[in-house]
C-alpha cells in the first residue's frame, strides 16, 4: 500500500480544480490554485488569477480525507460557484454547463484525483 502525505494530497486536488477550472470550465484566467489560506472565512477566494481554497473549510478537509469523486465534485462545485460571484464575465450559465459536466463525470466514473 502506498502511503501519501497531506502535502502531497493538496497538490493533487491542486491540480485537479485547476485542470477543471480551466479545460473543463474554460476559465482560462485562473493560473494558480492553492490549498492555503487558513484565515479566509469562504470556501476561497479569487485574487487576480489566483484561487486560494481555505484548507480548513469542511468542503475541503472532506476532500482530502475522503478522496473521493463525490467530494471533489462538492468542492469544485463550490469553487466555481464562488468564482460566478466575483467575475462578471462568468455568468449563470457558465456555472450550469460546468455543473452538468461535473455531474456527467461522476455518473461515468471519470471524477477522480487520488
Amino acid at each position: 500500500m502506498l502511503f501519501r502525505s497531506a502535502g502531497q494530497d493538496a497538490v493533487r486536488l491542486q491540480d485537479a480544480v485547476l485542470h477543471w477550472l480551466r479545460v473543463v470550465g474554460d476559465l482560462q484566467f485562473v493560473t494558480h490554485v492553492w490549498v492555503h489560506g487558513e484565515d479566509l472565512e469562504a470556501l476561497c477566494s479569487l485574487e487576480g488569477s489566483n484561487v486560494f481554497i481555505n484548507p480548513g473549510h469542511p468542503r475541503t478537509t472532506s476532500a482530502l480525507q475522503q478522496r473521493s469523486p463525490a467530494s471533489l465534485a462538492w468542492l469544485l462545485l463550490g469553487v466555481f460557484a464562488h468564482i460566478n460571484t466575483r467575475v462578471g464575465e462568468v455568468e449563470n450559465r457558465h456555472e450550469r454547463d460546468f455543473q452538468v459536466e461535473v455531474a456527467q463525470a461522476l455518473r461515468d466514473g471519470r471524477l477522480s484525483w487520488a
